[in-house]
C-alpha cells in the first residue's frame, strides 16, 4: 500500500516542475542504464544496442533517467523466453526542435487492442512479474509529457514492443 501511494504521489507532483531544463548526455545515461543490468544481462544473455551516439538533450536529469530506466526496465520484464533477447536504444531527428528516441525490444509483444490502454494508471496487461504496481508507464508519459514532447508505442503480440518519444534538443521555452 505504501508503494502504491508513493507511486500516486509521484505521479501527481510531475507537472509541478519548473524552472529551466538543464543539458543532458543521454548517451551516457543509457549507457549506465544497460551497464546496472549487467548482471541481468548475462543471465537472460540480452543484447543491448545502442544506436549511434545519443545526442544531448535539456530536461529535468533524474526525470529523463526514470525514463530510459522504465522503459529499459519493462523492455527487460516482458522479453519472454527469447533465444536472442535483445534491446535496441537509438534516437533520429523529429523536427526543428525535439529528437525521436525509442527503446525497442524482441520480447512478447502488447495485443493491438490495448495499445490505448499502456500509459493508463493501474494497467497491468500481463501477469508474467507481480512486482509493478502499473503506474511505470504512467508517470513515464506524464514526464515526457512535461518536457513537451510525446510518447506512443508499436508492438503486436510475439512481435516485441517500440516505445517512441520525443525529447527537445535546442533549448526553447515550454
Amino acid at each position: 500500500m505504501y508503494k502504491l501511494i508513493s507511486s500516486l504521489m509521484e505521479l501527481s507532483r510531475l507537472g509541478e516542475i519548473k524552472g529551466e531544463f538543464d543539458k543532458l548526455n543521454i548517451h551516457r545515461i543509457v549507457k549506465d542504464i544497460c551497464d546496472k543490468y549487467s548482471g541481468l544481462k548475462q543471465n537472460k544473455r540480452i543484447e543491448f544496442i545502442i544506436n549511434g551516439d545519443l545526442p544531448e538533450i535539456y530536461g529535468n536529469a533524474l526525470q529523463i533517467e526514470q525514463v530510459f530506466e522504465n522503459l529499459i526496465n519493462n523492455a527487460i520484464k516482458y522479453m519472454g523466453e527469447q533465444s536472442k533477447p535483445k534491446i535496441i536504444i537509438g534516437s533520429s531527428e523529429h523536427d526543428e526542435y525535439c529528437r525521436l528516441f525509442y527503446v525497442k525490444d524482441n520480447g512478447i509483444g502488447i495485443d493491438a487492442g490495448d495499445l490505448n490502454r499502456v500509459f493508463d494508471v493501474f494497467c497491468r496487461l500481463n501477469d508474467i512479474r507481480a512486482d509493478g504496481d502499473g503506474m511505470g508507464l504512467a508517470i513515464v508519459k506524464k514526464i515526457i509529457e512535461s518536457h513537451g514532447g510525446r510518447i506512443w508505442v508499436d508492438s503486436g503480440l510475439g512481435k516485441g514492443s517500440q516505445f517512441n518519444f520525443t525529447l527537445q534538443y535546442k533549448e526553447r521555452k515550454l
